[in-house]
C-alpha cells in the first residue's frame, strides 16, 4: 500500500483510503487476459510490479510496472483498444468501473485528483512512442 500511495500521491490520505477500500489486489497468473479489444472493460487496472503484454493486432509490446490499463476506456467510456494479458510476475490493483465511477462522481475534488493520475499516465505513454 505504501508503494501504491507513492504513485497515487495526488490523492489525500483519506481519498487514498477510499480508493483502496473498493480495490482488489491481484497477482498475475501467466497470460491471464484483462482487457479485450472492442469490449468495454469492467475493471480499471494499475500494474504495481511486473509487466503486461499489449496486443493491438499489428503490434505487440510489454508495458509496466507503474501503468494503468484500461484508462482510456475508463475516461472515454469506450471499448478497449487492445488485448492485454498479465505476465506471471504482475501484481497490482483493480477497481470495478461502476464502483469507481460512483465514488468519483460523489466526490468532485477526488475525481479531479484521480483524473490527473490517469492523464499523467497517458502523457507518459504518449511520450514513449
Amino acid at each position: 500500500e505504501e508503494k501504491l500511495y507513492q504513485v497515487f500521491n495526488a490523492l489525500s490520505p483519506g481519498e487514498f483510503k477510499k480508493i483502496l477500500k473498493i480495490a482488489d489486489w491481484f497477482d498475475g497468473p501467466s497470460a491471464k487476459q484483462i482487457t479485450t479489444k472492442g469490449e468495454v472493460p469492467e475493471r480499471l487496472f494499475f500494474i504495481l510490479n511486473g509487466t503486461v503484454s499489449v496486443d493491438r493486432g499489428k503490434s505487440s509490446f510489454n508495458v509496466g510496472p507503474g501503468v494503468f490499463i484500461g484508462e482510456l476506456a475508463f475516461l472515454m467510456k469506450n471499448p478497449a483498444t487492445a488485448n492485454v494479458s498479465l505476465s506471471k510476475s504482475a501484481r497490482g490493483v483493480s477497481w470495478k468501473v461502476s464502483e469507481l465511477s460512483r465514488l468519483l462522481a460523489a466526490r468532485p475534488q477526488m475525481r479531479v485528483a484521480f483524473d490527473s493520475l490517469l492523464n499523467k499516465d497517458l502523457a507518459s505513454k504518449l511520450s514513449k512512442d
